[in-house]
């Protein structure tokens, strides 16, 4: 296995790397400059007073805080529905710049690697997340769904490199982010916060079971902790009444059932969306080729308690998917396939470090 040799001419590479990542994304911003506002965009920009108005939603519509929050900030309020496009296309540069800094982080903290070969795995997983996206319109394009669904996942990513800076790396002095970057993502979807909480949960119990620093025990606990008391806000919040009793006829009678029949077939569908992508192939084939020629490092988490805590999380993310009677909307089931791809990830990069047959595969 080859070290990560030195790069020359970085500043050309760099322009490649930023002119290959121009030419992804150039025709899902350009896009933005063609959507209007609707529906939800012009409710959420309609307020005279700014925190009256998020402490109505709070209490007669959604415990989903933060983006509340985000969408009262919307440049419909002003009326500039120029400003709404260039909004649109913020957040998928944001996106796009959250996704790049959690596969940098992630993929060094496998292998070592130099920065050519991370920007060309960046790029693979850039292109199956819009490629496999079951919804671009309502993931990308109507900002009530994006600060929703779309920025959250952004701030999820930030969230899970920070954890491996923290955890991994051990930079526990960089840990007041994470409090924050907690309060932000578990008040800007249900989805996320099961996610987050359920990730905390198997970082402590991880720490607990291989006996870590009794630092990390003790900040995973606290972690965990706020977590919980900050996931009562959106549980608690009032206005979830409201939409229960909006969405009340599209849910199973027999959620037991429900669950037992319908989640695998929605995990294998999910997963199906990603495997049948041209760029699934690619983004394989690229990852065997970087295994190939890299020196692996210790795993951040072993093999079997990271894929155990992977098939919780997608258990808890589509259990609610499960029990609606009628199609999950596309916006939705973006989140799924974001953790879906991200699961891809580490089960490529652990692999070889737990299976001795995987190594001679790829190694």
């Amino acid at each position: 296995m080859l070290q990560p040799a030195p790069v020359k001419n970085k500043w050309l590479y760099g322009l490649v790397f930023l002119f290959s990542v121009g030419l992804v994304l150039f025709p899902f911003i350009a896009l933005c400059f063609f959507v209007h506002p609707c529906a939800d965009d012009f409710e959420f920009s309609k307020w005279t007073n700014f925190f009256v108005q998020n402490l109505h939603y709070y209490t007669q519509w959604s415990g989903r805080y933060f983006s509340t929050f985000v969408l009262s900030l919307s440049p419909v309020h002003w009326h500039s529905f120029f400003g709404y496009k260039v909004w649109s296309a913020a957040f998928i540069l944001f996106f796009a710049g959250s996704l790049y800094v959690f596969t940098k982080k992630w993929v060094q903290a496998f292998v070592a690697l130099d920065f050519v070969v991370i920007h060309i795995i960046y790029i693979g997983a850039l292109l199956l997340a819009f490629d496999s996206a079951p919804s671009l319109v309502e993931g990308f394009y109507w900002a009530s769904s994006a600060v929703t669904y779309l920025f959250s996942s952004a701030l999820f990513f930030l969230f899970l490199t920070h954890l491996i800076v923290v955890f991994h790396e051990k930079k526990y002095q960089t840990a007041f982010l994470l409090p924050l970057l907690l309060f932000c993502i578990i008040g800007g979807n249900e989805s996320w916060m099961l996610l987050v909480d359920t990730t905390l949960l198997g970082i402590l119990g991880y720490e607990l079971y291989r006996r870590g620093e009794r630092k990390a025990i003790l900040m995973a606990l606290g972690l965990l902790l706020w977590a919980s008391v900050v996931s009562l806000i959106p549980l608690l919040s009032p206005g979830n009444a409201a939409r229960h009793l909006q969405f009340m006829y599209d849910k199973d009678p027999n959620p037991a059932f429900s669950i037992a029949a319908f989640l695998p077939s929605q995990i294998g569908m999910l997963m199906f969306q990603d495997i049948k992508s041209p760029f699934f192939i690619i983004y394989i084939v690229i990852t065997f080729l970087v295994l190939k020629r890299s020196h692996l490092k210790q795993a951040p988490i072993k093999f079997f308690p990271g894929l155990f805590i992977l098939l919780v999380g997608l258990g808890l993310l589509l259990a609610p998917v499960s029990l609606i009677t009628k199609q999950a909307p596309g916006r939705v089931l973006n989140v799924v396939i974001y953790v879906i791809i991200s699961a891809f990830g580490y089960l490529l990069f652990s692999l070889p470090q737990y299976s001795k047959v995987f190594q001679k595969v790829v190694l």
